[in-house]
């Protein structure tokens, strides 16, 4: 009888835990609601990039499509309300732009030309923008 006894306790322990993880991640780990803004944010980013990708194969820089993504960028970003994510959200949107803005600088290079300082500035936005996304998707991903 006395196993009975351990074996309802555990049993009562084990429910006891899994009840107060469950409620922990309902009311107390819940990611705010301001991030079905911030994934539809990074879900339109990762499908223009996908697009420009395809594009780019052959060597073209993709100029409009490249002003679509910045354009798409800055209105989702509007919609993140947050105190803790619209900053990034306005960042990431920042950087798409400044991104965009530099590509006429890098398009066309002569042969055997060594790279503008454009490339090298292009290259910083392009770890900037990589940051906030992941900065966002951390900050969203619960």
């Amino acid at each position: 009888m006395r196993n009975l006894d351990r074996r309802w306790l555990v049993a009562i322990v084990i429910a006891v835990v899994a009840v107060g993880v469950l409620a922990y991640q309902l009311f107390f780990n819940r990611p705010p609601e301001d991030c079905k803004a911030v994934k539809d944010l990074l879900d339109f980013n990762n499908s223009q990039g996908q697009i420009i990708a395809k594009k780019t194969g052959d060597g073209a820089l993709p100029l409009a499509d490249y002003q679509l993504w910045a354009d798409g960028m800055t209105q989702r970003a509007e919609q993140v309300t947050s105190a803790d994510l619209s900053p990034h959200a306005i960042r990431l949107a920042e950087l798409a732009t400044q991104f965009v803005t530099k590509l006429p600088q890098v398009q066309n290079p002569a042969p055997g030309q060594k790279a503008p300082p454009a490339a090298y500035e292009m290259a910083a936005l392009n770890d900037q923008i990589t940051s906030e996304t992941k900065t966002l998707t951390d900050k969203c991903s619960g």
